[in-house]
């Protein structure tokens, strides 16, 4: 499915379904995450530009799933860019899933994305996970 954004209401998502939310707002870049259940846990694909205005896609996308499921997988490997502001989405929905009792990983970070959560010093808040840090899913 393909929800638009700004501010759209996100169903909840049935296992072994998925959902696909993409934004337009940034002519410059443009961000989409494909969101799907697999055994339990949610995976989340992030696409495109992570950056000021393209956050709420992920924020908003994600957010109310964290409430209904005990692990989210965010996938970063099709992030091609990121700034302060998507690090703070990352760091948002980090709370949410800690208030929710929820474990939020990261998957797949590119090395430049990898050095800016080092630079902030929060890339030991998230559980390993992915090609050096093996957890099956």
């Amino acid at each position: 499915m393909r929800y638009n954004h700004p501010r759209t209401q996100y169903p909840s998502i049935e296992e072994g379904t998925s959902m696909t939310v993409s934004s337009n707002s940034n002519p410059g870049g443009k961000c989409s995450i494909d969101v799907r259940t697999e055994n339990g846990t949610v995976l989340v694909k992030c696409k495109g530009r992570l950056v000021y205005g393209q956050t709420d896609i992920l924020k908003d996308g994600v957010k109310d799933l964290l409430v209904n499921s005990g692990r989210v997988v965010v996938d970063l490997c099709e992030v091609d860019h990121m700034d302060s502001t998507g690090l703070g989405a990352i760091v948002q929905l980090y709370v949410s899933a800690k208030a929710s009792r929820c474990e939020l990983q990261l998957l797949n970070l590119a090395p430049q994305i990898r050095k800016l959560f080092g630079v902030a010093n929060i890339l030991s808040l998230f559980e390993p996970c992915g090609e050096h840090n093996i957890r099956m899913l």
